[in-house]
């Protein structure tokens, strides 16, 4: 058996998806991965969109039932007005087109991935302190940040390739650094190659 959703969903995801399709909706702000609270938060908005795409379908399938009244009646009940029933009607098969559905889930088969990787960051041990060649590497989880620390200040040539891989100066931590995450640490890489390299050629 069916049990239906409390009032308040059913109006949350009925308007949700009006407002979805035609607009009216504001632009979602960016959930970062250094956020503490980004789990929580991209688990609602996982959630959100699956109201909504389910929304559509329900919407969907009341307009196109034979019953004219009986769709509408279906409608009120997910606390849809009469000038939401009519708009919808009004759109014959261009209701919900399956482009928009698609995008959906797309978004929702994304966020769920960015849910996946912050989750596994979360429960990652940081790594130990590696020394090189004049600097040190640190995963600072505290700040959510891999750090590169030197012993003297890095030339010129040094920064550019750090500022290339997306390290920046962060003078309250005497640090370079960037978001700790797989990307950071593969950052860490190519920069210790290109450091590296650049010593090679100075010995040369």
């Amino acid at each position: 058996m069916t049990i239906a959703a409390p009032a308040a969903a059913r109006i949350t995801n009925a308007t949700a998806a009006f407002d979805f399709a035609y607009g009216r909706r504001r632009s979602d702000e960016p959930i970062k991965a250094t956020d503490p609270e980004a789990q929580e938060k991209l688990a609602a908005r996982i959630k959100h969109l699956e109201n909504v795409r389910q929304a559509m379908k329900d919407i969907k399938a009341a307009i196109r039932m034979k019953a004219i009244v009986t769709g509408n009646e279906k409608l009120r009940d997910m606390m849809m007005t009469d000038t939401m029933i009519q708009r919808c009607r009004s759109e014959g098969k261009d209701l919900f087109p399956a482009w928009m559905l698609q995008n959906l889930g797309a978004n929702i088969t994304r966020l769920r991935g960015r849910l996946e990787n912050v989750e596994a960051e979360a429960a990652r041990a940081p790594a130990e302190d590696v020394e090189h060649d004049g600097y040190r590497v640190v995963e600072n989880t505290d700040m959510a940040r891999i750090q590169l620390v030197f012993i003297v200040k890095p030339d010129e040539a040094t920064r550019k390739i750090l500022k290339r891989n997306g390290f920046r100066w962060a003078p309250s931590q005497d640090a370079w650094q960037r978001e700790l995450n797989a990307n950071g640490r593969n950052a860490v890489r190519h920069v210790a190659y290109a450091l590296r390299k650049a010593a090679e050629t100075l010995a040369a």
